[in-house]
């Protein structure tokens, strides 16, 4: 509760240099989050602790789990990740949509709220005419599983879950369902291949390693590198 008070009465007083430098450091007090210069993110945000924000990252209403990072110059909005993933440079999330059958793109004729922010109202009561987001059955616009590796720049559309164990190449747009382990790139994003065989999959969706604790962890970490090794000794 003093968080959030306090980061927004700062947001409220300080340039954007001064509300980055105080976010970052009661982000690390309260919440176990290691930010880099330039990282500014709400008190809405959930962390687990053990998180990196490299520098330049934005962060909104969002909840990340232990020991995932979120490299340079991302924007992560209204997003659910899961732990031990792995989030690339200039990613973003949560970035909203216009309607293409309507008149005009614009939200002036959809959006009272931005209607207003502009300082302009087209007519009265516009109202919400339209669904900027796709919200999930989470409450949150996008949701990305455990161990998931994002590369730098992908763009992830509203509505679109992400399975645990998926790979997405650099440079891809998101905009349909990735399958847990499941490869992909491209514009849009297109499945490249599985990262295991089928029954592996099962067998590492089944297990959720991410959902073991730290002593089963550091017990087990050397197994990592070769799954035949790490089957056969679990």
């Amino acid at each position: 509760m003093i968080y959030n008070y306090t980061t927004k009465f700062i947001k409220f007083i300080f340039p954007k240099l001064i509300v980055s430098i105080i976010t970052r450091l009661f982000g690390f007090i309260f919440q176990g989050v290691k930010c880099h210069s330039g990282v500014i993110f709400d008190p809405k945000n959930k962390f687990e602790g053990n998180n990196t924000l490299l520098s330049n990252t934005r962060v909104y209403k969002s909840k990340v789990g232990m020991f995932t990072y979120i490299s340079s110059n991302s924007l992560i909005s209204n997003t659910k990740i899961g732990r031990y993933s792995s989030i690339g440079n200039w990613v973003s999330t949560g970035i909203g949509r216009h309607p293409t059958n309507f008149v005009s793109s614009h939200p002036l004729f959809h959006s009272e709220i931005v209607s207003k922010s502009l300082g302009f109202v087209p007519y009265d009561s516009v109202g919400e005419k339209y669904e900027t987001h796709k919200i999930l059955e989470s409450g949150y616009y996008v949701e990305i599983g455990s161990d998931v590796w994002i590369g730098d720049r992908v763009l992830i559309m509203d509505g679109i879950k992400i399975g645990d164990g998926a790979v997405i190449g650099a440079g891809s747009i998101v905009n349909k369902n990735v399958e847990p382990y499941e490869v992909v790139a491209g514009i849009p994003a297109r499945h490249l291949k599985y990262r295991f065989s089928k029954t592996e999959v099962e067998f590492l969706v089944s297990l959720k390693w991410w959902d073991k604790d730290q002593k089963w962890i550091k017990k087990n970490a050397n197994l990592f590198s070769d799954f035949s090794n790490l089957k056969m000794k679990l």
